[in-house]
């Protein structure tokens, strides 16, 4: 069994992730579905748009990896300040990303921090959040091409 919450283990998803295990639960978790109880906590612990909630080893993970440790701690004391979101811009930027990539990571951490040091307002949040499900269906397609590719590959 696989301890998420390890640093070698925290990651937000991955195409070989042991844990799924059946072709039903590749398809919920390409298209997002098992992230849905989190909607029920907005308002309460997360917000609609934000950076996305990550598990406290990923911290130790982000700087192992990262080559820009100053972008980390940036990052690290930008989410001390906000809410966690469901959706946000580092996300939807560059959805799916690997967590094993560190330039993939610090891409994902300055799009977060340019929008929420710079840009930050309603009307974006709105489109986030409009654009999310288009972005999550887009990337299950892709994800669900890749899988069958790799598995006629074999």
């Amino acid at each position: 069994m696989v301890d998420a919450n390890t640093p070698a283990n925290a990651r937000n998803f991955d195409k070989n992730d042991m844990r799924i295990v059946s072709a039903s639960a590749h398809i919920l978790r390409d298209l997002g579905v098992d992230e849905s109880p989190q909607l029920l906590q907005v308002g309460r612990e997360l917000s609609l748009v934000g950076p996305r909630p990550l598990a406290a080893p990923f911290y130790e993970y982000a700087l192992a990896i990262v080559k820009d440790k100053a972008l980390v701690a940036e990052w690290v004391e930008l989410y001390r300040k906000l809410t966690p979101g469901i959706t946000g811009p580092g996300q939807l930027t560059y959805l799916p990303y690997d967590t094993r990539d560190g330039k993939l990571i610090e891409a994902v951490f300055r799009a977060d921090l340019e929008y929420y040091q710079n840009h930050a307002s309603l009307h974006r949040d709105i489109l986030y959040v409009m654009i999310t499900p288009m972005l999550l269906i887009k990337s299950a397609i892709l994800k669900a091409r890749a899988r069958k590719k790799s598995q006629l590959s074999v």
